[in-house]
């Protein structure tokens, strides 16, 4: 009789998963609202270019001996081919030059400029002038298109650092 109610109450014990969903326009502050619920300082980057967090993240817990891991997607390189040549005609204007709207962060152009430092830091506005999309794609920073990495690390600082 115990083992049967034992038995029961296991298959009752069944957690729950709770979906939270936080959106907002770039900047709003949303990662950091996510650090904050999870009382860590500096797991979801926040603070940096627009692109930082521009993509879909999913944090849930884990109760694994080492509790920050990570699963990196990144997208297909015809994905990023695609999307360069959109980025390109949104930050060129009609003679070739970057607009001078790549300033302003909420113009298209500013977003496109800001995709593009995202992925290619290093690269200057004249760099980018001078270059074209399949440049770009033979460009070393997109040698992980297409690849998934795993992560994990016991200290939150570590996991950050390589995130």
């Amino acid at each position: 009789m115990w083992l049967e109610r034992i038995d029961k109450t296991k298959k009752q014990a069944v957690k729950n998963r709770t979906v939270v969903g936080v959106v907002g326009n770039t900047g709003a502050g949303k990662s950091s609202v996510i650090n904050a619920l999870l009382d860590e300082e500096r797991l979801v980057p926040t603070n940096c270019m627009r692109a930082c967090t521009a993509v879909i993240t999913e944090i849930s817990f884990n109760a694994e001996p080492t509790p920050y891991r990570a699963t990196v997607e990144f997208i297909e390189r015809s994905d990023w081919e695609r999307e360069l040549r959109i980025l390109f005609d949104e930050l060129l204007d009609g003679s070739g030059h970057i607009s001078r709207e790549c300033a302003d962060e909420d113009s298209e152009a500013g977003v496109a400029y800001a995709k593009i430092k995202a992925v290619y830091p290093k690269l200057t506005k004249e760099m980018i002038e001078d270059s074209s999309v399949e440049t770009l794609m033979r460009h070393e920073n997109v040698r992980v298109l297409g690849d998934t990495i795993n992560l994990a690390e016991h200290r939150n600082t570590v996991f950050y650092r390589k995130l």
